[in-house]
C-alpha cells in the first residue's frame, strides 16, 4: 500500500523533518521509518543521542493524527506535542545509517487531543518506549 509523503501530513520541513516515510497504517496504528543521516540536526561525529526518540515519536504521532483526520474528511493544519507522562530510553546512541521504525498506537482521543503509545525499534530491538500527548490544531 502507498501512503502520503510525510511532508504532506505534518508541518515540519528540513532540516527538522526527521521521519522519512509511513510504512504501515491501519486504524489507530502507524509505523513510520527513518534512516539516521549525517545532515540531521543533533548528529555529532556520526551519532545522535537516543533522546531524539521523543521528536521521532512526536512526528510519527502527528502523521497518525493527520492520517486519521484525512479519513474523517478533514485536514490537519497544525499540531503540538504536549508532553509525556512516561518514557523509557535504553542507554546508547543512534548512528548514521541506522534504520529505525517508530510504532505509534492512539490509545485515547478527546476532542483535539490524543494519547499515543510509541516505540522506537532498530533491527527488532526496542530502544525507547513511552506515551505522549499531542494536539491537533493551534494552541
Amino acid at each position: 500500500m502507498t501512503f502520503p509523503a510525510v511532508a504532506t501530513l505534518i508541518p515540519h520541513r528540513p532540516p527538522m523533518l526527521l521521519v522519512d516515510e509511513v510504512v504501515e497504517h491501519e486504524g489507530p496504528r502507524v509505523i513510520c521509518r527513518t534512516t539516521i543521516r549525517e545532515d540531521m540536526p543533533f548528529v555529532t561525529d556520526g551519532e545522535v543521542p537516543i533522546l531524539i526518540a521523543l521528536e521521532l515519536f512526536a512526528q510519527a504521532a502527528c502523521s497518525l493524527v493527520a492520517l486519521l483526520a484525512t479519513r474523517r474528511g478533514t485536514a490537519m493544519q497544525s499540531g503540538a506535542f504536549l508532553g509525556t507522562r512516561s518514557v523509557s530510553l535504553q542507554p546508547g546512541v543512534l548512528r548514521v545509517g541506522d534504520v529505525v521504525d517508530i510504532h505509534c498506537l492512539q490509545t485515547m482521543a478527546i476532542g483535539r487531543t490524543a494519547q499515543v503509545e510509541c516505540r522506537l525499534v532498530r533491527a527488532g530491538e526496542t530502544l525507547a518506549a513511552g506515551a505522549i500527548n499531542v494536539m491537533a490544531g493551534p494552541l
